[in-house]
């Protein structure tokens, strides 16, 4: 139908840029270099056009082009602008080419850009915290991380420290700056313990350090100012699975997050798991069941198949093991003790 849509002289510019994504998409190149042209003839200032025609550049091996292809659009937008232009208008403008440049793979130019749209408009920030997030690179990263502190030192306020705490939860930085950021942020969380926002920023960036029970400190804080806040519920119960000890404590923590959102599969996985830390593979079976019904999420099937496992139904077990999707499953977020799993059954994956 879409490609009905996209004949004619006067197609909307969305119109051809959908159209030329899903010809990406489905790797027919050469079909999409068509839909680009139409763009570059009916729309050539359009920032939609500016992306399909990068993207495409960049795909058939000429990264210099396709880099240059936005930063000439980006210079010929700004420099169209009028002085009484909003500083906001020119903050989208760098988004979009910083966005761009990271989509082909130029990940320390983008952060660039997105760094002075976050500058010119303070609400692009969690913009330029989610683009870098995406990135592999760590030089682009800790030049992220260090341009945040630097900010705060300016002015320390909870906004900031959340978007430093979600750069910093994905690790891979320097222990030096690493030690450097937690000073700031505990000085922060010190000044902002009502804040539960903060707290849970803080909270899951110590849970992706595995500092567990600066992450379990955390959440309890949460949970005595928000007692009905769902996700610190799941994630300090999961914690306190760790230690079959505490098991009363974790699945009362479970059930209410399961009162509060109901029967959601990621809670259901939550509750299976305190039962497999607690050595009770049989109950944790039946969850596991319901949860992989309503969910496509990989991890649900990997867990189902060690509740199988460690149930001694190896018939099971090695049915589920044979549904799992296992591309999908490296690169989901594991835990430590998922990894582990994971690395027993295909010694290659790290």
């Amino acid at each position: 139908q879409l490609f009905l849509l996209c004949k004619g002289s006067t197609v909307p510019v969305e119109y051809l840029y959908t159209y030329g994504d899903f010809l990406i998409d489905r790797g027919s190149v050469v079909e999409a270099n068509e839909y680009a042209g139409k763009l570059e003839s009916l729309y050539p200032k359009h920032f939609l056009t500016m992306n399909l025609v990068s993207r495409l550049k960049y795909l058939a091996g000429d990264i210099s082009r396709a880099k240059g292809y936005i930063l000439n659009w980006k210079s010929e937008s700004l420099n169209g602008l009028n002085n009484e232009d909003a500083p906001e208008v020119r903050s989208d403008i760098l988004l979009k080419a910083g966005e761009a440049l990271f989509n082909i793979k130029c990940p320390r130019e983008a952060e660039e850009l997105l760094r002075q749209a976050f500058d010119l408009d303070d609400r692009r920030g969690l913009d330029y915290v989610r683009t870098v997030a995406r990135s592999e690179d760590v030089f682009a990263r800790e030049k992220a991380i260090r341009y945040l502190l630097d900010k705060m030192r300016r002015s320390n306020t909870s906004s900031l420290g959340q978007l430093l705490a979600g750069l910093l939860a994905l690790g891979g930085v320097s222990e030096a700056l690493e030690r450097e950021a937690d000073e700031v942020l505990n000085e922060l969380g010190f000044q902002n313990q009502d804040n539960p926002s903060l707290l849970l920023s803080m909270a899951d960036m110590w849970l992706g350090q595995r500092r567990t029970n600066k992450a379990i400190e955390a959440y309890r804080k949460i949970i005595k100012i928000s007692p009905d806040d769902v996700v610190s519920l799941n994630n300090l119960a999961l914690l306190l699975a760790d230690d079959p000890s505490n098991f009363e404590e974790a699945n009362r923590l479970i059930d209410r997050a399961i009162e509060l959102s109901g029967r959601q599969p990621l809670l259901l996985d939550s509750k299976a798991m305190i039962y497999l830390f607690a050595d009770r593979p049989e109950e944790a079976i039946p969850l596991l069941q319901a949860a992989v019904s309503s969910s496509s999420d990989p991890r649900l099937m990997f867990h189902l198949y060690l509740a199988f496992s460690r149930a001694n139904r190896a018939e099971n077990a090695a049915s589920v093991l044979s549904k799992i999707d296992f591309n999908s499953l490296r690169k989901s977020v594991l835990t430590p003790s998922d990894r582990a799993e994971l690395d027993k059954i295909d010694p290659q994956i790290k």
